[in-house]
């Protein structure tokens, strides 16, 4: 996809910033820097040969720490992408196996180096905020507002990791200055996020003669995006780690019939009650299997606590023993 014109962005902003001032004038909070910001990161997420790269640069990152870890432990090791990929995929993998967590590990080492406040690790694996629904205003001001990146249980088709994969493209595009968390901040402003970073059908349709299509190469789209690296062939060839990875945990889910909703659950529980995580694993269970888990896992208490956050509040805070509480201990 080539990136859109400056004039086709401003049609598509106009139109949706007329169609959101009917509902909440608040959402027009846009001002003059932040819309050329927004112009600037929508040409980094659609410009397709510059997303591959990018892209690319992501999947070296998790080579070079895997090789990383090994030569901790010898310092003649070495691997390349098709042994690492084999090595990724093999299933039971001991928790301190070298080969996992690298994505996480390279979206945290990179979002620290653009500003973004790192959490505590365990084992060397990094914590991060996890959001299992829609936040509240007060869950919003301690999360995306302050400037914390988040893992995103919202649907199984956005893809937990969407939004740091489009804020480390933006990053490694070079168009904005160092400190990206300034920026992240700054995008909470009005409808800013939702036309950059969450785009929907609605948005372009909103434009007189638009039909609400999207180009499967739009990254501004969570969902394109996730598709994309789920199903395309040009993914496999550019980033076969990164891909790996991410149709590894989308099978893991599909493949056993489970609800997404219930993935949400069981995810919360086993961070909310971490005496009984091992209790409760889940990933090859369907739906009511994982609901039959749950209720014989869990005590009275536990469950109606565990209700009570997945309607109240949906975020879930690393803590520096390396817990998950529904409270902020960030900074």
């Amino acid at each position: 996809m080539n990136p859109p014109s400056d004039e086709a962005l401003d049609k598509e902003y106009d139109a949706n910033f007329q169609k959101a001032l009917a509902k909440d004038a608040k959402l027009l909070n846009v001002p003059k820097d932040l819309r050329d910001a927004m112009k600037t990161a929508a040409k980094v997420l659609t410009d397709t040969a510059s997303m591959h790269k990018y892209l690319k640069s992501l999947d070296d990152a998790m080579l070079g720490i895997y090789v990383g870890l090994m030569k901790d432990v010898d310092a003649n090791a070495s691997s390349n992408k098709a042994d690492l990929q084999k090595a990724m995929e093999v299933s039971a993998r001991k928790e301190d196996d070298p080969s996992r967590h690298l994505l996480s590990l390279a979206l945290t080492n990179f979002e620290t180096q653009m500003g973004f406040s790192p959490f505590a690790t365990v084992n060397g694996h990094p914590r991060i905020i996890q959001m299992t629904g829609l936040l509240s205003s007060t869950d919003f001001t301690q999360t995306v507002a302050n400037g914390h990146m988040a893992k995103d249980y919202v649907t199984a088709e956005h893809g937990v990791y969407s939004h740091r994969i489009q804020w480390y493209c933006l990053g490694k595009s070079g168009k904005f200055d160092a400190d990206l968390k300034t920026l992240f901040i700054k995008f909470q402003q009005g409808i800013a996020w939702l036309l950059t970073f969450d785009r929907r059908p609605e948005h372009p349709r909103a434009v007189q003669g638009g039909n609400g299509n999207i180009d499967p190469t739009d990254f501004r789209t969570p969902e394109t995006l996730h598709t994309w690296l789920k199903e395309s062939n040009d993914a496999v060839a550019i980033c076969p780690l990164l891909t790996s990875y991410i149709r590894s945990k989308n099978n893991k889910i599909k493949s056993q019939g489970k609800s997404w909703l219930a993935v949400r659950k069981v995810v919360a529980a086993r961070k909310l009650f971490p005496a009984k995580k091992k209790d409760l694993a889940w990933k090859g269970l369907g739906t009511k299997e994982i609901e039959a888990l749950l209720a014989r896992t869990l005590d009275q208490a536990e469950l109606k606590e565990l209700g009570a956050f997945l309607k109240d509040s949906n975020v879930l805070y690393p803590q520096k023993d390396g817990t998950y509480k529904t409270t902020a201990d960030v900074s």
